[in-house]
This record gives structure tokens, sequence and C-alpha cells, in this order.
């Protein structure tokens, strides 16, 4: 699927061509946001959501400062969960780094109902 391909391009292999600001991490943040709703949105991306998730997982382990620490905290918080449930986990870490840091995103509302209504390991308290 090109556009699966482009986005992981673009997030991953060449992250420090186009991130290589401290400033354009948040840049990162929010086209990963974008490309997680759209991929929670269709499904013909089911078979790309967890080798992405694992892919946001490893470039936010081998990144410092945030909004790379607030993945890790809030991924870690979940490792149980990872197996069954590893894109989910990551979506969420994903909002919940972007809102911590006040990160204005256009996909967060879509992504906040997308999570409340399939990561139902997630508590009400999980979202303030």
């Amino acid at each position: 699927m090109l556009i699966a391909e482009i986005i992981y391009e673009k997030l991953f292999n060449r992250i420090d061509e186009f991130y290589s600001s401290r400033g354009s991490r948040a840049a990162w943040l929010a086209d990963a946001l974008d490309a997680t709703l759209l991929m929670a949105g269709d499904v013909a991306f089911n078979g790309v959501r967890e080798p992405f998730a694992n892919n946001i997982r490893a470039i936010s382990r081998h990144q410092a400062g945030p909004p790379f620490d607030r993945l890790n905290v809030t991924t870690a918080r979940f490792e149980g969960l990872m197996n069954d449930h590893g894109f989910l986990v990551v979506a969420y870490a994903m909002w919940h780094a972007a809102t911590k840091h006040r990160l204005i995103v256009g996909s967060l509302n879509s992504l906040e109902v997308y999570l409340r209504q399939n990561a139902t390991f997630l508590s009400e308290d999980d979202f303030h």
C-alpha cells in the first residue's frame, strides 16, 4: 500500500531529514497522530497497524526529551497489553503526549473518540 510506505519513509526512515530541529519533534508527533487516525479509520490498514505501533515505540526509545519521554512512560504503563492491543496503546500514548504538551492538532479530538470506542482497557480517568 503506497500511502503506508510513504508514511513509513517519512516518520521512520527519514526522521532526521524531515524533523531535524528540536521544534520539529512536535511536527513529528502531529504527523504521527494524523497517520494513526488515518490507519484507525480504514480497514485497509489493518495489516500495518501493529508494525506502525512497533516503529513508533522504537523511534521513541531512541529519542530524548518531549514528546518521546511521555510516549515511553505511557507505553510502559500498558506494556502488558502490547501484544494484543499495541496499536491502541501507542495511539493512546501519542494522544496523551500531545495533550500533555498542549499540541494543537486537528486529529486529537477524532483520535480521542476512536480510543474511547475501541480501547476498552482505558478508563475515564485516562482521558483527564
